[in-house]
């Protein structure tokens, strides 16, 4: 492979460039001019007993170009709203190269006598077409989701403790949807 470069003039000649012995090459392009997307950075949130409220972190990665948003609301479950935590919901606007918000919920006092307790909070409708929430790996057609778990007794904060300690349960998940791509890229290596 040879190549020549410079400026072209009528009365110049091009400069010669190193001649290259390679008969092939690959080239990677990375495309970091997307907006990106948004997800929780955890699927699950611990508040630890007699707290006054819980950080949930919310990432925006594979792109960080543009002011993106995306609705989030806090959904009932073992927990309820007004007696456990307080309700929210509203828009998250990420601006143009921003990475990272993070949600701040009250959780409230009486939670902490009734046990364990959880409630969920939901990534919907994206601003930026390509820069919808990531779903549930297992749950087609959904929002992004992070569950919140208000831990009720200290018996039940240090089993929580321990399990982490022992597990450390966010190195160890990988998501079925990363599991089932691995396996298909596996299988279709050599463009098959």
């Amino acid at each position: 492979v040879s190549a020549t470069g410079g400026a072209a003039s009528p009365t110049s000649n091009p400069v010669p460039l190193p001649t290259l012995d390679i008969e092939r090459a690959a080239v990677w392009i990375i495309n970091d001019d997307e907006p990106g997307a948004v997800d929780f950075e955890q699927d699950v949130v611990r508040a630890e007993v007699g707290s006054k409220e819980v950080e949930v972190r919310v990432a925006r990665s594979g792109g960080t170009t543009g002011e993106i948003s995306c609705q989030y609301e806090t959904l009932e479950d073992t927990a309820l709203a007004g007696q456990d935590f307080v309700a929210s919901s509203g828009p998250l606007v990420f601006a143009d190269g921003e990475v990272q918000k993070v949600l701040k919920i009250d959780i409230l006092p009486a939670s902490a006598r009734k046990g364990t307790r959880r409630f969920r909070v939901l990534l919907t409708s994206s601003s930026a077409p390509g820069a919808q929430p990531q779903p549930q790996p297992d749950v087609p057609d959904s929002s992004a989701t992070c569950e919140v778990v208000i831990l009720g007794s200290q018996h039940t904060m240090g089993l929580a403790r321990c399990l982490d300690r022992c597990l450390d349960l966010p190195h160890v998940k990988v998501s079925a949807a990363i599991w089932r791509h691995k396996v298909k890229e596996a299988f279709c290596c050599g463009g098959g």
